[in-house]
């Protein structure tokens, strides 16, 4: 019995001392394919602050912490893009003064209603490029929104929503019969 229990030690040892010459001799191209796991994560969370820590943006970022202690910011996120390319990205003071985390790119921050204003600069640039018109309807056939996923709507209204209605912050509907949002019968 001791020696049937002594041999299976044995070839299992055998077994696995091969196994590790024959994997150290194998083909290692396949392994150096192997994309490191940093790759493989999302750019938005690579990107530091070390990434954008040019000695000639030190006058930015001067500038940057001057306006935050003026007006009592703690944490910012800024972000510079030119010709649809990434060229600084910082993030300055903290996430969360009490665990003392420091702001990174990656961190989120609460817009509030401020990119309502970059959205219409961006619209008017498309309306200034004629690639665009404020009279356009947003859905239906003919609307910018023509897409499959935006072609199901219950109430015919919505067909006549238009560019210049959606930077207005206004429906489009007229008042005889009110807003629908507050219509709560006819939308339960």
């Amino acid at each position: 019995m001791k020696f049937i229990k002594v041999l299976r030690i044995t070839i299992l040892f055998f077994i696995v001392f091969f196994g590790e010459i024959a994997i150290s001799f194998s083909d290692k191209s396949t392994t150096e394919k192997v994309v490191p796991s940093e790759e493989r994560m999302p750019i938005s969370l690579r990107i530091n602050n070390n990434l954008s820590a040019y000695e000639s943006m030190q006058g930015l970022d001067k500038q940057i912490e001057s306006f935050m202690h003026k007006w009592n910011i703690v944490g910012a996120s800024v972000a510079v893009v030119k010709d649809e390319r990434l060229i600084y990205s910082k993030g300055f003071g903290y996430a969360d003064m009490d665990k003392q985390v420091e702001v990174q790119p990656k961190h989120l921050f609460r817009v509030a209603s401020v990119s309502k204003l970059i959205t219409a600069v961006a619209v008017m640039n498309l309306v200034e490029d004629n690639l665009l018109s404020l009279n356009d309807t947003v859905f239906g056939d003919n609307g910018i929104l023509n897409d499959e996923k935006y072609r199901e709507i219950s109430d015919e209204k919505v067909l006549g929503i238009t560019v210049k209605n959606l930077l207005n912050h206004t429906s489009g509907w007229t008042n005889k019969k009110g807003d629908p949002m507050f219509q709560n019968l006819k939308i339960a």
